[in-house]
């Protein structure tokens, strides 16, 4: 039993945890506050981000892994976008603070991912990330001189 043999089933396992957690952020399903599932939910995609920058061949050797990750990013970016349930019910500072690392975290993940492979969410995506940056803007951020420019002439 080698190397081969074993790491597809430790991904599954791990993809099996990211899955079921996030089956249980859903509105309805949850039975913990917004804060701390938005905990739980920072917690789980920092580690879908280490997945990605650590181990991105992992990708493409294991089976149906890259399908199974924008699956679970396609269901949980409806949580944390505008008008999502973390933006409704997080108003403390402590919860918007992991709001933003919530959302730059999916970001990144996205960023990871072969260009591509998430055809049906590309243009929300696309969209979402044009709506952050436009909030870092407007919180006097520091940007390039072009940004502002590239921002508003593509929305």
């Amino acid at each position: 039993m080698g190397l081969d043999a074993v790491v597809p089933q430790h991904v599954s396992t791990v993809f099996e945890f990211w899955q079921n957690s996030s089956m249980h952020l859903q509105p309805g399903v949850s039975k913990f506050s917004s804060s701390h599932d938005l905990l739980w939910l920072e917690t789980m995609l920092s580690s879908i981000v280490s997945f990605l920058k650590f181990s991105p061949e992992l990708l493409l050797a294991v089976p149906d892994a890259l399908t199974r990750l924008t699956a679970l990013l396609e269901k949980v970016f409806p949580l944390i976008s505008k008008g999502g349930r973390f933006e409704r019910e997080s108003h403390g500072p402590v919860e918007k603070a992991r709001l933003c690392s919530a959302r730059s975290s999916v970001l990144e993940a996205y960023s990871w991912l072969p260009p591509g492979s998430f055809p049906l969410s590309a243009d929300r995506i696309f969209s979402f990330a044009a709506a952050q940056i436009q909030v870092s803007l407007h919180v006097s951020l520091g940007y390039s001189i072009y940004l502002p420019q590239l921002i508003y002439l593509s929305i």
